[in-house]
């Protein structure tokens, strides 16, 4: 097996999964099934409890789920700071934030290519650099009562969700925006698999 008996991993995003293994009655497709109830897990760093029979089970998780190795990244893919640069992935792209100007470098990766993180991590800070103009973070985000329109995992088509300065809270009370809150409906809708509309009063 790749993970030995206290080692750390990182759990992988269900944007990411979701894209590589797609959905079945609103769990992943991945070997052991990564169900909605897990996804609280996404991003976080994790410690191998037990590994026996192919199936990994993590020492931070109370409930006893059962992980695969498909469901891991290492943790060294994401460094947090590289000289007060916060450097991560985010997807199929890498993302790089100077926390003090609060200036961005973003690169891609192409939907036929291999996603490489130190590749990306390369060209997102020499366009940080201002190799190429770098974004700045926006000031303004959304706030506004949205619907939900057609619904995966953990939101209910028909229900009202309350958007407060880019953040927001499903149906499991996890919040949405948290890291990078949403600047518009159309941010929120390119970044989740439910979808929404603006409710007007």
């Amino acid at each position: 097996m790749k993970y030995n008996v206290g080692d750390k991993v990182k759990i992988r995003a269900w944007k990411d999964m979701a894209r590589e293994y797609g959905m079945s009655g609103g769990s992943i497709r991945i070997p052991q099934s990564f169900v909605p109830e897990m996804r609280k897990y996404c991003g976080k760093v994790m410690t191998i409890a037990s590994n026996k029979y192919g199936c990994y089970n993590l020492k931070e998780d109370r409930a006893g789920w059962t992980f695969s190795e498909e469901m891991f990244e290492p943790v060294g893919e994401t460094p947090e700071f590289i000289n007060g640069v916060r450097i991560f992935r985010d997807d199929r792209k890498v993302v790089a934030i100077d926390n003090q100007t609060n200036n961005v470098g973003i690169a891609y990766c192409a939907p036929e290519d291999k996603f490489d993180f130190y590749i990306g991590a390369e060209l997102a800070l020499a366009r940080l650099a201002g190799r190429e103009k770098p974004a700045v973070l926006p000031k303004q985000y959304y706030s506004g009562e949205i619907v939900c329109i057609d619904a995966m995992a953990s939101f209910t088509v028909g229900k009202v969700y309350n958007v407060k300065n880019g953040k927001f809270y499903d149906d499991n009370g996890e919040v949405h925006g948290k890291l990078y809150p949403f600047i518009s409906l159309d941010d929120i809708n390119d970044n989740h698999f439910s979808k929404f509309a603006e409710l007007k009063r």
